[in-house]
């Protein structure tokens, strides 16, 4: 019988970030063997999991904010990032920008989730309605709205047309995201 306890690394590792910023934010690359890293000075930094080496330091495009929200696409081909001041950024793998959005300047980007399939993302922001970001023509497609609630975390569901939404007033909301309807009252 195999025993998965002695699989795990048992050793702590220590470093340091380069960018001399805290760090609000963390992801695993899909495969396990980087980090990506994004600090309150609007950088990201780029981590090997293996070796616990620096690999590169980007700042986020466009960005003038924290980087408050990452996710990675489950085709590993894209990730997604939110920041302080409004602005959703879409990345390669390799933190070459692929596209911009500035849909909620003034109001600080909360999460970013992406679809199943990959070719959507929702944004969700403090005080504003959430967006439904198409990929694949890069335009804002749609808003989740509802009567007065804060939208400040979001999931798309891992393999339904499924979006769950949660507000800091203690509600969690279910939307179709065809119609942006939500799926119950």
């Amino acid at each position: 019988k195999r025993q998965v306890f002695g699989l795990v690394r048992t050793q702590q590792a220590r470093v340091s970030l380069r960018a001399r910023a805290p760090c609000v934010t963390i992801e695993w690359y899909p495969g396990g063997r980087r980090i990506i890293v994004g600090t309150v000075g609007g950088e990201l930094t780029l981590w090997n999991g293996t070796y616990f080496s620096f690999e590169d330091l980007k700042s986020v495009p466009s960005g003038q904010g924290a980087v408050l929200a990452l996710n990675f696409s489950k085709q590993d081909d894209f990730i997604a990032c939110g920041d302080g001041s409004g602005n959703i950024v879409l990345l390669t793998p390799s933190l070459a920008p692929i596209a911009s959005f500035r849909q909620f300047i003034g109001h600080v980007v909360r999460d970013v989730t992406i679809s199943p399939t990959g070719n959507k993302v929702v944004a969700a922001a403090e005080n504003v309605h959430p967006i439904i970001i198409d990929v694949g023509s890069q335009k804002v497609e749609s808003s989740l709205s509802s009567r007065g609630y804060d939208i400040t975390c979001a999931q798309w569901h891992p393999i339904k047309g499924l979006i769950a939404t949660g507000s800091p007033t203690y509600q969690l909301h279910l939307w179709d995201p065809r119609t942006t309807n939500q799926t119950h009252p």
